[in-house]
């Protein structure tokens, strides 16, 4: 699209490196299986998308890079 918003996501997403985004993917994955696995009773999100992720750095080394969130609670 041409409107200033969806050039800006673009241009965003083209500066995160795929080591970054593989260590969202992880760390995603790592939340989920908490969820799943590390409580009792276990906790099914339903809503696993892109606004529900929260991206805490783009830096690689970080310790956590992306949150899960929004569980419908509210």
């Amino acid at each position: 699209e041409k409107d200033g918003k969806r050039v800006m996501a673009t241009k965003q997403q083209a500066d995160i490196g795929w080591d970054v985004r593989f260590r969202f993917i992880l760390d995603i994955a790592v939340a989920m299986r908490h969820l799943h696995h590390g409580v009792n009773p276990p906790i099914i999100h339903r809503d696993l998308r892109s606004p529900n992720i929260f991206l805490e750095s783009t830096d690689p080394t970080a310790p956590i890079c992306a949150k899960v969130a929004d569980f419908g609670l509210a």
